[in-house]
C-alpha cells in the first residue's frame, strides 16, 4: 500500500512538472529578428541562429536584460557529420524575474576588435 501511494505521488510530481522536469522553452530563431517575445518565469528562451564555429565565428551576447542568465555556451546543431559543416548555433536564458528589456547577440570571431559580422536584437518581456 506505501508503495502503491510512493508511485502515484511520483507519478502526479512528474504531470505537474510537465514529465520531464525540465522548464519549457520559448524558441526564436533569425526570423525574430527585431521583434518581441514574452516568456514566463522559469522558462528557458532558446535561440536558434545560424552559425559555423569552424570559421572562427560565434554567437556571443552583447547586451541582455538582468532578468535573463545565459545558461552554458553555445550548442552546435551541425547540418552534417563532415567537420567544418554549418549549421545552428543555440544559446539559451532563463528567465528569472519580471521584466522587459533587449538581447542582443552579435556574430563575430572574439579576438577580432571590429564590428560583427551579424547582430541578433529581440525585445524581451517576462512575465
Amino acid at each position: 500500500m506505501r508503495r502503491t501511494l510512493l508511485l502515484i505521488a511520483m507519478a502526479v510530481a512528474l504531470l505537474a512538472t510537465g514529465c520531464s522536469g525540465a522548464a519549457s522553452e520559448i524558441k526564436v530563431t533569425q526570423a525574430d529578428d527585431g521583434g518581441e517575445v514574452t516568456v514566463g518565469i522559469g522558462q528557458v528562451l532558446v535561440v536558434d541562429l545560424e552559425g559555423n564555429p569552424s570559421t572562427g565565428f560565434t554567437w556571443s551576447v552583447a547586451d541582455k536584460p538582468g532578468f535573463l542568465t545565459a545558461i552554458g555556451e553555445p550548442d552546435l546543431k551541425a547540418d552534417g557529420d563532415l567537420v567544418g559543416a554549418s549549421g545552428s548555433l543555440e544559446l539559451r536564458f532563463s528567465a528569472d524575474e519580471p521584466g522587459q528589456g533587449s538581447l542582443e547577440l552579435w556574430y563575430a570571431r572574439p579576438w577580432e576588435s571590429v564590428q560583427p559580422e551579424q547582430t541578433f536584437r529581440i525585445d524581451v518581456t517576462c512575465r
